[in-house]
């Protein structure tokens, strides 16, 4: 999660949204093959807490990545745009016709 908060640009963000699902899905994967194997009930339980964390956790990081690039998304617009701000809208204001 720290590489998706830290990231400097979305080529960044991308790369480590990639290896967050990378994770997740092994992750998950070896849980539910563990989860099939174990006999006691305790444990079972305790897996299926497991995992039901990592899928919570998943969810979060994936809703900052996406919060993430939509602040890209803006910042890179907001470069194009027109400037604004006290001192154009005074000379916009104030022009004499």
């Amino acid at each position: 999660m720290r590489d998706i908060r830290q990231s400097k640009n979305q080529p960044e963000l991308e790369k480590s949204l990639g290896g967050l699902n990378t994770a997740f899905t092994a992750v998950t994967g070896e849980l539910d093959v563990a989860i099939g194997n174990v006999a006691n009930p305790g444990d079972k339980e305790h897996l299926q807490k497991i995992r039901s964390l990592a899928v919570e956790y998943h969810n979060h990081a994936s809703e900052i990545g996406k919060s993430q690039l939509k602040i890209f998304e803006i910042t890179r617009s907001g470069t194009n745009a027109p400037p604004t701000g006290p001192r154009h809208l005074r000379t916009f204001c104030c022009r004499r016709r």
